[in-house]
């Protein structure tokens, strides 16, 4: 039985690399604010409110000429909870 409050919002689509920095950076700043709001179109839009404990997963990888990378974050709406480890992200300067 599917909950009246399921939403869903996928968005796919090919950028240059600064406007993919635009959307990183736009989520980031929601992310911050606790409220993003995504939408595509006339379509309606997806309200997220992230919460502490964020769940973040990270996969890169580079085969044949090609490179990939996943960004997943996972939450609860009805909880809190403590922080996990730090991670470091850094520009290649080489």
């Amino acid at each position: 039985m599917s909950n009246r409050d399921d939403q869903e919002f996928t968005h796919e689509s090919v950028h240059d690399t600064a406007t993919i920095t635009e959307y990183l950076s736009a989520l980031v700043e929601a992310l911050g604010a606790g409220q993003l709001k995504l939408q595509q179109g006339d379509a309606p839009p997806v309200l997220l409110a992230p919460k502490s404990p964020i769940s973040l997963s990270l996969h890169a990888r580079r085969k044949l000429g090609r490179a990939k990378l996943t960004l997943k974050l996972n939450w609860r709406e009805d909880r809190a909870g403590a922080d996990a480890p730090s991670l470091k992200i850094e520009v290649n300067d080489s």
